[in-house]
């Protein structure tokens, strides 16, 4: 198993001087997306789209429709 590691130190910084994001946030927002294309979902649809980013969602432990049980 992979031994745990500092975040800050293994991505550095996701955001330039500028507030520009980084090549490496870059690279790690479209390594996420490529895995919710690919896995999760309807299989046949390759973009992302509400019910995949719902299921990426809960799978981490979120909640895509928390709006909907604000009182």
């Amino acid at each position: 198993m992979a031994q745990p590691q500092d975040a800050g130190a293994y991505y550095g910084d996701l955001l330039d001087s500028d507030k520009k994001p980084s090549r490496v946030m870059v690279a790690l927002l479209t390594g996420i997306a490529k895995y919710i294309v690919k896995n999760l979902g309807d299989k046949d649809t390759k973009c992302l789209t509400p019910p995949k980013l719902a299921a990426f969602y809960k799978a981490v432990g979120g909640n895509y429709d928390c709006k909907s049980h604000l009182p």
